[in-house]
């Protein structure tokens, strides 16, 4: 029962840290990404937040803080997203997902 209580909290720090990343401070942003990459593949959800981030933060400080955010929580992750951008009609998404259960 505790497990679950910890996994729902956990939820919803990933959550939190996921709208921080809109925050105006930059140093806030960072802060955000830097705790989020602690979380690894357990903040699968913040993947689209954090790849938008890679795209648009003016920081550069944040943009690094994201990439190793993104790296350690799922490191294909912009393979599979460059991998659509290539081929917008593969269902799959990526190649191997098939072997991976994805």
């Amino acid at each position: 029962m505790m497990r679950n209580g910890v996994r729902k909290r956990e939820t919803e720090l990933v959550q939190e840290l996921i709208e921080a990343l809109r925050d105006p401070s930059p140093a806030t942003r960072e802060s955000a990404a830097r705790s989020l990459k602690h979380f690894g593949p357990r903040a699968v959800a913040a993947i689209p937040a954090l790849m938008q981030a890679s795209k648009d933060d003016p920081s550069h400080a944040v943009r690094l803080a994201v990439e190793f955010a993104i790296d350690a929580i799922d490191p294909l992750a912009v393979e599979r997203l460059d991998y659509l951008e290539r081929h917008p009609d593969d269902d799959d998404g990526f190649p191997g997902n098939d072997a991976l259960g994805g």
